[in-house]
Parts: C-alpha cells; structure tokens; sequence
C-alpha cells in the first residue's frame, strides 16, 4: 500500500517539534523564541505602567494589561521565530541543490515503514516504531525520535487515509499501539 505526494522543505518543522517534545524534553529549538518573548514581557511591562500611569486603565488592570501584552508577544515571536526558520532552512537547502518540493513516497510493508524522496529512504522496522499520532495536518510515526511525518493531503480521501492508518496500527507492537490513541480513535471514527 501506498501514498504519494510532495513535501516542501521545512512544512513540518512546527509538527515536528512537537511530536518529539515527550521524546526529547529539550527546549533548545526555542531559545530564539524565549529571547524574543523576554523583550516582547518588557515591552508589555512598559505598556502596562504606561496605560496606568496615563490613566487610559485603572491601576488595578495593569498586571492583566502586562499579562495579555506578554502572551500575544510570545504568540507572535513564537510565528515570527517559525517563519524566519523555515524561510532560512528552505533558501539554505535550495542553495546546496535540494529540489522544493520533493516528490515523496510513504509504504506500508510486513516488515517496515518506509518514507522514499529523491535519494533519501527512510526504513523503520515496525519495532522501532513507538509512537503514531496526528498532530496538525499529519501522520507522525516516531521511529526511534525520528518524526516520519505522512501529510494528510497525500490521501485521496477518509477511506483511503483509514485503510493506510489501520495497516500502519496491525502493525505495531502492543506498547506502541496502546500510546497511539490518535490513530485508534481516527479508526474507531470510521
């Protein structure tokens, strides 16, 4: 069974992060991220003392005021920080020669999972296979904390999406199948 489609670089970066956040537990991806929130939580403290001390909102606001100000900042440098990212990986990758998109191939076989694009095959045995879940617009089979990332685009429809799901769930191992409620509660829907 198969499924096919293309991928551009970096469309999954945001995804990928977070299925392997429970796997990795680093926050080193987001320094830039907690950089750019740190300045936008002064800003908001500056905006907050502003508003009060000009009396636009009663002092007993201003802590909301600095709240709310900080957390649109972090949503904003949180997509500012992604797009400037993808951006760069994508402009760095077509300067070495990678084509964007890049025609993928996802199969499903007795023995393993394997993602194919031009000059790069990826083949997990299905023991390797510990997690499967969607996040976003995607497929993730996280195979020893690589993310193998499966768009849903790339099925024509439910049908066809289920019956490439349920093949990928048989295959599991009892652990990794009981830690893909995902994909179990996807099938069940059916």
């Amino acid at each position: 069974m198969r499924v096919s489609g293309e991928v551009r670089i970096g469309e999954g970066a945001a995804f990928a992060t977070r299925a392997t956040a429970p796997i990795t537990n680093a926050p080193w991806p987001f320094l830039i991220i907690v950089a750019a929130s740190a300045l936008g939580g002064f800003l908001a403290v500056a905006l907050g003392v502003f508003l009060g001390r000009k009396g636009i909102i009663p002092q007993a606001f201003v802590p909301l005021a600095i709240l709310i100000a900080w957390v649109l900042s972090f949503r904003i440098s949180i997509r500012l920080s992604r797009a400037f990212n993808v951006r760069n990986f994508r402009r760095t990758l077509l300067a070495r020669g990678i084509p964007d998109p890049v025609a993928t191939v996802f199969e499903v076989t007795a023995d393993c999972f394997i993602c194919r694009s031009e000059g790069v095959e990826y083949r997990a045995e299905w023991r390797a296979i510990t997690d499967l879940l969607r996040v976003g617009p995607y497929w993730v089979a996280i195979a020893q904390a690589l993310p193998l990332m499966v768009p849903r685009r790339f099925f024509a429809d439910q049908t066809a999406e289920q019956l490439f799901i349920g093949a990928m769930v048989e295959r599991l191992g009892p652990a990794a199948r009981a830690r893909s409620g995902h994909a179990l509660r996807f099938l069940e829907a059916a």
